[in-house]
């Protein structure tokens, strides 16, 4: 009778556990092995996506003042995916826009290697789809650092989404996720429903944002079930007023436990401004390094894995018998 082991190996806060086979000789046998090691190798590279970071940078870029700018912070951050929301003027700011201090602010984030995308505001399925695709368009042709250059924008970031399974709701964001992906340019639709959503919303976005709230409300969220069985990385989570470093990082180990591989947590709140986002958190630059070493399981691989364990094991009792 086979020995039977465990053999462990660790990818950030998961652990993968496989059976070890024994050691027999056999030509099988070592064939099966080696087959095990490569499915082990390949689940410890595929099985798990990083967490990135998703920040709404609702801040002006007022680069002449050393002190209170903050997109040079952002540009400069290290270790982690990060992607941020330009909003100009809640859009992209009609005729002239960007104006130099945007120009400035997008350059510095463009040298940092900052994936950044363009605000426009759906008002929940109701805005005029020509008005959001000129706000689209304009994102396209306007926000480039040279003049005949590419957009510096990635895609864009849909806020007031609506939850509705209307079909004239569910067609009007389908339609702007295939006008948003008709650029070359664009990879990237982010749907902000800021709340539940149905699991259709998973076909007309890339993104969806699922949660746009306090920490506390963080504590009590539970996920629709469907999370699941998508990849982490198609939901996105904003939480303010988490106002220490504990409250953060419990917020993004919540995150990682549900399923959501986006992540922006910020000891900013709604007081004074209604505008949570328009400041750095005080742990910017441990946020940072603790979404960079987070990561988040993929369901499907680890469904694959399991099916190819077990017909290896019973190929191997079949052949023995």
């Amino acid at each position: 009778m086979d020995q039977i082991g465990e053999i462990m190996m660790q990818s950030g806060r998961n652990r993968i556990f496989l059976p070890n086979l024994g050691k027999h000789g056999s030509l099988l046998n070592g064939i099966s092995h080696c087959i095990v090691i490569t499915l082990l190798f390949w689940v410890y590279a595929t099985t798990c996506n990083g967490m990135e970071m998703l920040y709404p940078l609702y801040n002006y870029p007022n680069w002449w003042d050393s002190t209170n700018y903050v997109w040079d912070d952002v540009a400069g951050v290290s270790g982690v995916n990060l992607t941020t929301v330009i909003n100009h003027n809640n859009g992209p700011g009609g005729p002239g826009a960007p104006n130099g201090d945007y120009v400035q602010g997008l350059t510095d984030l463009s040298a940092g290697g900052v994936s950044m995308l363009g605000y426009v505001y759906t008002d929940y399925g109701s805005r005029d789809l020509d008005t959001v695709k000129a706000d689209i368009d304009q994102y396209y042709t306007d926000y480039m650092l040279t003049p005949g250059t590419e957009t510096v924008i990635g895609g864009i970031f849909f806020d007031e989404a609506s939850s509705s399974s209307d079909q004239a709701v569910l067609d009007y964001y389908d339609e702007l996720y295939q006008y948003v992906h008709g650029y070359d340019s664009f990879n990237t639709v982010v749907l902000n429903h800021g709340t539940y959503a149905p699991e259709v919303y998973t076909g007309m976005a890339d993104i969806n944002l699922v949660f746009e709230n306090t920490y506390t409300e963080w504590l009590d969220y539970s996920p629709y079930s469907y999370l699941a069985s998508h990849s982490a990385d198609q939901f996105a989570a904003l939480v303010y007023d988490a106002s220490s470093a504990f409250e953060m990082e419990n917020a993004i180990d919540l995150a990682v436990a549900r399923g959501i591989g986006n992540i922006f947590v910020t000891d900013d709140s709604t007081a004074g401004d209604n505008n949570p986002w328009d400041a750095l958190p005080s742990y910017w630059l441990e946020e940072s390094a603790y979404v960079g070493a987070a990561t988040v399981p993929i369901p499907a691989a680890f469904v694959l894995l399991g099916s190819g364990l077990a017909g290896l094991v019973g190929i191997k009792r079949r052949m023995k018998n």
